[in-house]
């Protein structure tokens, strides 16, 4: 016989734990690991401070199985993005920077929380460049130069091209109230991430393309 009340108390675990996931993804992303508290973290989610420690152990492992999340997250949605079955070499330059924005937008945390930690060399930036961020430049690399191969766009440094990308979307998200201030656009709206998309693409087309 099922015990409906174990099923009811487990459905109510997870959804507490995916509260605190999604608080302290977004306090990370704004105030650092430092200047994130567990008390901050239990009030954005509503879940006591008492079981976030008995879900996740500390504040150092819970932003752990965070980034876990986080960047698995991000990892499902740019593949619905971007692959939808389609072979690698049947993806272009173009939808990768487009499908990238996207999941920039829809996941500020994946590239706030890199750029606030990576400032200092700590266990944190050396946790996201080893575990995730070498195997993102890695993967970037084969296929920017698979792009220029196949004569898609022109041969270049794939490092520039990923910071340009990585970096544009950084600073348009993360600096967006100075951007409202001097220039009056609103640079986390839809509107605008697509069309700062469009502009990287068309900077990246050999010359003479049309």
């Amino acid at each position: 016989m099922r015990d409906e009340g174990s099923g009811t108390r487990a459905g109510q675990r997870e959804a507490s734990r995916r509260s605190v996931l999604e608080a302290s993804a977004e306090l990370f992303a704004h105030f650092g690991f430092e200047g994130t508290s567990m008390n901050a973290i239990s009030a954005r989610s509503g879940v006591s401070k008492q079981n976030a420690i008995y879900y996740f152990g500390s504040k150092e492992a819970l932003w752990e199985t965070m980034l876990d999340w986080l960047f698995a997250n991000v990892a499902e949605t740019f593949d619905d993005m971007l692959y939808r079955g389609r072979p690698v070499d049947q993806i272009s330059i173009g939808d990768f920077i487009r499908a990238y924005f996207k999941v920039c937008r829809k996941h500020p945390a994946y590239i706030l929380i890199p750029m606030i930690e990576g400032v200092n060399d700590t266990w944190r930036s050396r946790m996201i460049a080893e575990k995730y961020l070498s195997r993102h430049v890695t993967r970037f690399n084969e296929f920017v130069r698979s792009c220029a191969d196949r004569g898609e766009i022109s041969d270049i440094e794939p490092l520039h091209l990923q910071n340009l990308a990585a970096g544009g979307a950084q600073l348009f998200l993360a600096l967006a109230p100075l951007w409202k201030l001097s220039a009056g656009k609103d640079t986390t709206s839809e509107k605008f991430i697509s069309e700062y998309a469009e502009t990287v693409v068309r900077l990246l087309k050999p010359a003479g393309a049309k």
